[in-house]
Protein backbone atom coordinates (compact mmCIF):
# COMPACT_ATOMS: atom_id res chain seq x y z
CA UNK A 1 0.00 0.00 0.00
CA UNK A 2 2.67 2.65 0.97
CA UNK A 3 4.40 2.09 -2.42
CA UNK A 4 1.10 3.41 -4.34
CA UNK A 5 1.02 6.29 -2.40
CA UNK A 6 -2.52 6.08 -2.30
CA UNK A 7 -4.81 8.34 0.42
CA UNK A 8 -7.42 5.42 -0.23
CA UNK A 9 -7.10 1.61 -0.57
CA UNK A 10 -9.94 -0.51 -0.84
CA UNK A 11 -8.66 -4.64 0.02
CA UNK A 12 -10.69 -7.13 -0.53
CA UNK A 13 -9.59 -9.98 1.16
CA UNK A 14 -10.84 -13.25 -0.36
CA UNK A 15 -9.49 -15.93 1.79
CA UNK A 16 -10.50 -16.88 5.37
CA UNK A 17 -6.61 -17.04 5.85
CA UNK A 18 -5.75 -13.55 4.66
CA UNK A 19 -8.38 -12.02 6.52
CA UNK A 20 -6.57 -11.34 9.98
CA UNK A 21 -3.49 -10.11 8.07
CA UNK A 22 -5.64 -7.84 6.22
CA UNK A 23 -7.28 -6.24 8.77
CA UNK A 24 -3.26 -5.59 10.10
CA UNK A 25 -2.53 -4.38 6.82
CA UNK A 26 -5.38 -1.79 7.16
CA UNK A 27 -4.74 -0.68 10.82
CA UNK A 28 -1.38 -0.16 9.94
CA UNK A 29 -2.63 2.09 6.99
CA UNK A 30 -5.05 4.10 9.10
CA UNK A 31 -2.34 4.79 11.85
CA UNK A 32 -0.14 6.05 8.43
CA UNK A 33 -3.41 8.78 7.53
CA UNK A 34 -4.70 6.14 4.49
CA UNK A 35 -8.61 5.50 4.32
CA UNK A 36 -9.16 1.97 3.95
CA UNK A 37 -11.73 -0.19 3.07
CA UNK A 38 -11.48 -3.64 3.96
CA UNK A 39 -14.24 -5.45 2.42
CA UNK A 40 -13.88 -9.52 3.23
CA UNK A 41 -15.00 -11.68 -0.01
CA UNK A 42 -15.12 -15.13 -0.57
CA UNK A 43 -14.23 -15.09 -4.42
CA UNK A 44 -12.21 -13.04 -6.58
CA UNK A 45 -15.57 -12.33 -8.79
CA UNK A 46 -17.07 -11.35 -5.26
CA UNK A 47 -14.45 -9.13 -4.87
CA UNK A 48 -14.80 -7.16 -8.45
CA UNK A 49 -18.50 -6.64 -8.07
CA UNK A 50 -17.99 -5.37 -4.85
CA UNK A 51 -15.34 -3.19 -6.87
CA UNK A 52 -18.22 -1.78 -9.08
CA UNK A 53 -20.78 -1.13 -6.28
CA UNK A 54 -18.44 0.63 -3.88
CA UNK A 55 -18.83 4.23 -3.20
CA UNK A 56 -15.86 6.04 -2.27
CA UNK A 57 -17.15 8.87 -1.35
CA UNK A 58 -19.14 7.58 0.99
CA UNK A 59 -18.06 7.16 4.72
CA UNK A 60 -16.66 3.99 5.35
CA UNK A 61 -16.97 1.97 8.92
CA UNK A 62 -14.11 2.10 11.05
CA UNK A 63 -13.17 -1.59 11.44
CA UNK A 64 -12.94 -1.17 15.11
CA UNK A 65 -10.56 -3.65 16.74
CA UNK A 66 -10.91 -3.33 20.90
CA UNK A 67 -8.38 -3.63 22.61
CA UNK A 68 -7.24 -2.45 25.76
CA UNK A 69 -5.54 0.71 25.00
CA UNK A 70 -5.73 0.69 21.64
CA UNK A 71 -7.42 4.35 20.18
CA UNK A 72 -8.15 5.37 16.79
CA UNK A 73 -7.76 8.84 15.38
CA UNK A 74 -11.31 10.49 13.88
CA UNK A 75 -12.35 13.47 12.95
CA UNK A 76 -15.23 15.54 13.73
CA UNK A 77 -16.85 17.45 11.74
CA UNK A 78 -18.38 20.64 13.70
CA UNK A 79 -20.62 23.44 12.77
CA UNK A 80 -22.73 26.06 14.35
CA UNK A 81 -23.88 29.64 15.21
CA UNK A 82 -20.95 31.01 17.17
CA UNK A 83 -20.87 33.17 20.25
CA UNK A 84 -18.41 34.22 22.71
CA UNK A 85 -16.61 31.33 24.55
CA UNK A 86 -17.61 28.62 22.17
CA UNK A 87 -14.62 27.05 21.10
CA UNK A 88 -13.25 26.94 24.85
CA UNK A 89 -16.99 24.73 25.29
CA UNK A 90 -16.37 22.48 22.76
CA UNK A 91 -12.90 21.60 23.92
CA UNK A 92 -14.12 21.47 27.56
CA UNK A 93 -17.34 19.14 26.34
CA UNK A 94 -15.23 16.48 24.15
CA UNK A 95 -12.45 16.53 27.16
CA UNK A 96 -15.50 15.69 29.59
CA UNK A 97 -15.45 12.13 27.34
CA UNK A 98 -12.15 11.41 28.81
CA UNK A 99 -10.64 12.05 25.10
CA UNK A 100 -7.85 13.44 23.83
CA UNK A 101 -8.00 16.62 21.57
CA UNK A 102 -5.00 15.89 18.60
CA UNK A 103 -6.07 19.23 16.89
CA UNK A 104 -9.27 22.03 16.54
CA UNK A 105 -9.68 24.26 13.82
CA UNK A 106 -12.72 26.54 13.93
CA UNK A 107 -13.50 28.91 11.43
CA UNK A 108 -16.40 31.86 11.47
CA UNK A 109 -17.83 33.02 8.69
CA UNK A 110 -20.79 35.45 9.11
CA UNK A 111 -21.50 34.45 12.62
CA UNK A 112 -21.38 30.78 11.43
CA UNK A 113 -18.40 28.49 12.56
CA UNK A 114 -17.84 24.95 11.16
CA UNK A 115 -14.17 22.85 11.53
CA UNK A 116 -12.85 20.05 12.34
CA UNK A 117 -11.45 18.25 15.25
CA UNK A 118 -9.19 15.63 15.70
CA UNK A 119 -9.53 13.23 18.50
CA UNK A 120 -8.32 9.62 19.62
CA UNK A 121 -11.02 7.11 20.13
CA UNK A 122 -11.89 4.24 22.09
CA UNK A 123 -14.15 2.31 20.61
CA UNK A 124 -17.20 3.10 18.58
CA UNK A 125 -19.74 3.58 22.24
CA UNK A 126 -16.77 6.41 23.16
CA UNK A 127 -16.98 8.32 19.63
CA UNK A 128 -20.87 8.31 20.56
CA UNK A 129 -20.17 9.70 23.55
CA UNK A 130 -18.18 12.22 22.25
CA UNK A 131 -20.40 13.36 19.62
CA UNK A 132 -23.34 13.46 22.14
CA UNK A 133 -21.21 16.01 24.61
CA UNK A 134 -20.43 18.41 21.23
CA UNK A 135 -23.54 18.25 20.49
CA UNK A 136 -24.94 19.10 23.63
CA UNK A 137 -22.59 22.51 23.46
CA UNK A 138 -24.88 25.91 23.14
CA UNK A 139 -24.98 26.67 19.24
CA UNK A 140 -23.63 23.41 17.77
CA UNK A 141 -26.29 22.38 14.72
CA UNK A 142 -24.41 19.47 13.45
CA UNK A 143 -21.72 16.77 14.62
CA UNK A 144 -20.59 14.38 11.80
CA UNK A 145 -17.61 11.94 11.61
CA UNK A 146 -15.60 12.47 8.35
CA UNK A 147 -13.10 9.93 7.14
CA UNK A 148 -9.74 11.37 5.73
CA UNK A 149 -6.96 12.49 8.38
CA UNK A 150 -3.69 13.33 6.48
CA UNK A 151 -0.51 11.79 7.39
CA UNK A 152 0.75 15.05 8.83
CA UNK A 153 -1.44 14.85 11.86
Amino acid sequence: MRRAHAREVVLLPNDADLRHTAAAAAEQARVEGIRVALIPTRSAVQGIAALAVHEPERRLDIDWKEQAGERFLVRLWLEGNDRRSLYADIAAAVSSTGTDIRSMELKTVDGRVSGAALVEVENLAHLQRIMRAARRVKGITDVARRERISAEE
